[in-house]
């Protein structure tokens, strides 16, 4: 999920913006190191209000059971494009 969500961390806030339109949620399968198939499913939508911060969630299962306990992440993005509410944990700060 790291690698996929890494990917759309890396889009624009417009391009982030274009999968708010229609309830827009990008699902995809996804194989983990296993082996074992997983359903990704990535949406974003108005953290608060209209065209202002935006929330990008990530959501990952073998399908199931589990897939009513998802394995989640998120980030909130705003329009100037800065990551908004995000800590670093210690071992990100060490590899700066």
């Amino acid at each position: 999920m790291r690698n996929e969500i890494s990917k759309y961390r890396k889009k624009s806030y417009s391009e982030l913006v274009k999968l708010t339109k229609d309830e827009n949620i990008v699902v995809m399968e996804v194989l983990g190191e296993s082996g074992s198939k997983y359903q990704l499913g990535i949406q974003a939508f108005w953290d608060s209000k209209k065209d202002e911060d935006l929330r990008v969630l990530s959501d990952i299962d073998e399908g199931g059971i589990p897939a009513t306990m998802p394995l989640s992440r998120s980030f909130i993005i705003s329009p100037e494009g800065k990551f908004v509410g995000r800590v670093k944990r210690k071992e990100e700060f060490e590899k700066i």
